[in-house]
């Protein structure tokens, strides 16, 4: 059975490959911060946001590709009940590292498989040791 991995990440392929696992890249394409905002207004919290995108993202790779294992996968911070999403730019990502600077925090991480009707949920809480902004610079 073929392996679609329906995720942009450079990184959960190459995981996958490391591991001898060969799949295609087929990403989703959906709007995961209309979706975010929209759970986040019903009050859910960050491990079924994590969930419901990396569902969302198999679902709809599978729709088109029906004798496929689809693989969707989500990671979200949790930084004491706030949400932290992906920095779309270099000042972004600056910021978001000082604001975790010595703050304990969790990394969930949501994959679904379709196909083997298969779903799993991996969280873990890490702590970002603190640091000086000069050191985030590089």
């Amino acid at each position: 059975m073929k392996i679609i991995l329906a995720s942009k990440s450079e990184v959960r392929k190459k995981i996958l490959n490391q591991n001898s696992i060969r799949c295609e890249v087929v990403p989703a394409n959906i709007d995961e911060e209309l979706i975010k905002n929209s759970l986040l207004k019903e009050k859910a919290s960050p491990e079924l946001i994590s969930k419901n995108l990396a569902e969302l993202k198999a679902n709809k790779v599978s729709e088109k590709r029906h004798n496929h294992l689809v693989l969707g996968a989500d990671s979200v911070i949790d930084l004491n009940g706030e949400l932290i999403s992906k920095p779309t730019n270099r000042d972004e990502a600056f910021a978001i590292l000082k604001k975790l600077n010595g703050q304990k925090h969790q990394l969930i991480s949501s994959g679904e498989a379709f196909s083997l009707s298969k779903e799993f949920l991996i969280s873990s809480s890490s702590i970002f040791a603190g640091t000086t902004s000069h050191l985030i610079l590089f």
